[in-house]
């Protein structure tokens, strides 16, 4: 039997903290995702390449979107612009938005997206088919060059078995993140899940991940295709055990404290974690630090 009594002294977990740890200096991580503490003090972190999906859920300023920044600034921290582009899909239009100075580097341009941030319902469509298409031309490299997934096929090139008087050139990871899935799915349903299934279904291989996030974990938000394909899932508190039971397969998320108190279930483990908080100014630094190095060079 464990009895929860309340801190009387809270304590706010910062990012910058958590990124410092030597946990993440040291990790040997494809996609090293830092979010926060678990109940034992230790650093939480996550290979999202072996994941290879995440599904966020919680109530409304509950810590997702603050989550979503922790995974962003993780990989910003240990990857560069060659190893990995991102996808921002953001119906909101003003949770992304930060990172622009990163488009040049970091943000992946899609032919027919106006903007590098995508929050447009049809454009974000015309995103996830253009990343089926991606997939579907990286399938066909990882053929030629007889090789199983995006590791042995970057080994070749980094080794120069393989090289660009062939015409194959280093392949980044892709993150695409969409924050708010909701939002998409009622406007386009089968037009935003199509593409999307197919990409969780496939697409780990050729080194697209996936991280969806909505504050509403319904069944007919988050239908039985898309959670059959999303093994990992990060629940925040929510008001109902139904909610709860869509995002982690119980209902313990109703449990939860709030304000970045949240669950990380993987199959068939679950783990409570303090969401590490991270503001807008420290966003802000890294990006126009990020931005100035491609600058200067």
């Amino acid at each position: 039997m464990v009895i929860e009594i309340a801190n009387p002294a809270p304590y706010t977990y910062q990012l910058k903290d958590i990124i410092e740890a030597t946990t993440l200096k040291n990790d040997d991580m494809d996609l090293p995702c830092a979010i926060g503490k678990t109940i034992d003090d230790e650093v939480f972190m996550f290979d999202l390449a072996k994941m290879p999906h995440l599904l966020i859920g919680g109530a409304t300023g509950q810590g997702k979107t603050v989550c979503l920044h922790d995974i962003i600034m993780s990989l910003l921290f240990k990857k560069s612009p060659q190893e990995l582009n991102f996808v921002l899909i953001d119906p909101k239009k003003v949770e992304f938005e930060i990172y622009y100075p990163l488009i040049n580097s970091f943000l992946m341009k899609i032919q027919g997206c106006k903007h590098p941030i995508i929050t447009d319902v049809d454009e974000a469509v015309l995103a996830l088919n253009s990343l089926c298409e991606l997939m579907n031309k990286r399938f066909d490299l990882l053929k030629h060059t007889n090789v199983r997934n995006i590791n042995e096929y970057n080994e070749k090139i980094t080794n120069n078995t393989i090289g660009n008087a062939d015409g194959y050139e280093y392949m980044p990871y892709i993150v695409v993140i969409i924050d708010e899935f909701a939002d998409l799915k009622m406007i386009a349903e089968e037009d935003i899940e199509m593409p999307l299934v197919r990409l969780a279904q496939l697409a780990r291989s050729v080194g697209i991940h996936l991280i969806i996030a909505t504050q509403r974990p319904t069944y007919n938000i988050i239908t039985g295709n898309i959670s059959a394909n999303f093994p990992a899932s990060i629940a925040f508190k929510v008001a109902t055990q139904s909610d709860s039971r869509v995002i982690i397969h119980n209902a313990d998320a109703c449990k939860l404290l709030g304000k970045g108190d949240m669950l990380f279930s993987h199959i068939s483990s679950l783990t409570r974690v303090q969401c590490a908080y991270v503001d807008k100014k420290e966003i802000n630094q890294v990006v126009s630090f990020i931005a100035q190095q491609e600058i200067n060079q």
